[in-house]
C-alpha cells in the first residue's frame, strides 16, 4: 500500500480505545499525521479506504477491540463540494477524473448529487455524504444514530486537534501547532459558486443531513 492510499485510512489507538475516522476533504491527513506523531507505532490502521465509523467499529469489534472515543471532522457542505470538484479534476488517478474534468461547477453539482442518490461506486465504496461517515445505517430504528462522539469542524481544525490532544492525554508528547498537509492553494467563494447554480435546492436536499450534523446554514 503506497503512502497516498495509507493517508485515507482510519486510525485506532488501542490504549485509548480511540478511533479517528477520515472523512475525505476535511483535513484528515493533517490530523492523522499529528496522531501518528503522538502515539507512534501503537496506532492500528483500518485497511478500508475512507471507511465509515460504522465499518471501522464493526471491524474492530470483530477483532475483539473496544471503542470508547470516535473522532471525526466535518466541513461546510458547499465548501466540501467545491473541494471535491477541484480535487477530482486535478487528480489524474481519480476514477472520475476523465468524466469530471470537462464539467463546469454547476454541472458537477448535479453529477455529484446523482452519484450520491444512485450509490455510484468510487474508490473502495461509493460517493457518500459526510454524514454517512459518522452515522449508523440500517433500519429506521437505528438509522442516523451518531457513532462519532467527538465531532469537530474543519473550519477550526487546530481547535479540534487541541481538544483531541486533551481528551487523549497527548498534551506533553504531541505537536503544539497542527501541521497542515495537502492544503489547496486555490481559493474559491463556495457560496458565490452555488448561487449561480439552478441545482442549489437539489444539493440542499441530498446533503440535508450534512447541514444538520455540522450545524451549518443552507442558502
Amino acid at each position: 500500500m503506497n503512502l497516498s492510499n495509507r493517508s485515507k485510512l482510519a486510525l485506532y489507538i488501542p490504549s485509548k480505545k480511540a478511533l479517528f475516522v477520515h472523512v475525505y476533504k476535511t483535513g484528515g491527513q493533517s490530523i492523522r499525521h499529528a496522531l501518528l506523531q503522538s502515539c507512534g507505532r501503537e496506532a492500528i490502521e483500518i485497511h478500508l479506504s475512507h471507511s465509515t465509523a460504522e465499518e471501522a467499529i464493526e471491524m474492530l469489534y470483530r477483532g475483539g477491540m473496544d471503542v470508547k472515543h470516535v473522532f471525526a471532522f466535518i466541513r461546510e457542505p458547499y465548501s466540501w463540494a467545491v473541494s471535491q470538484y477541484n480535487f477530482i479534476r486535478k487528480e489524474p488517478g481519480h476514477p472520475s477524473n476523465a468524466e469530471v474534468r470537462s464539467m463546469d461547477f454547476c454541472s458537477f453539482v448535479i453529477w455529484l448529487c446523482d452519484a450520491v442518490e444512485k450509490g455510484r461506486p468510487w474508490l473502495s465504496g461509493k460517493f457518500c455524504r459526510q454524514s454517512d461517515f459518522i452515522l449508523r445505517s440500517g433500519p429506521p430504528s437505528l438509522k442516523n444514530k451518531r457513532l462519532v462522539n467527538h465531532l469537530y469542524r474543519f473550519e477550526d481544525l487546530a481547535g479540534g486537534w487541541r481538544s483531541m490532544r486533551q481528551i487523549l492525554g497527548y498534551e506533553s508528547n504531541s505537536p503544539d501547532e497542527l501541521r497542515i498537509l495537502n492544503a489547496s492553494t486555490e481559493k474559491h467563494d463556495a457560496v458565490s459558486l452555488f448561487h449561480k447554480c439552478e441545482s442549489l435546492d437539489y444539493f440542499n436536499r441530498v446533503f440535508n443531513q450534512d447541514f444538520i450534523e455540522g450545524g451549518y446554514n443552507r442558502l
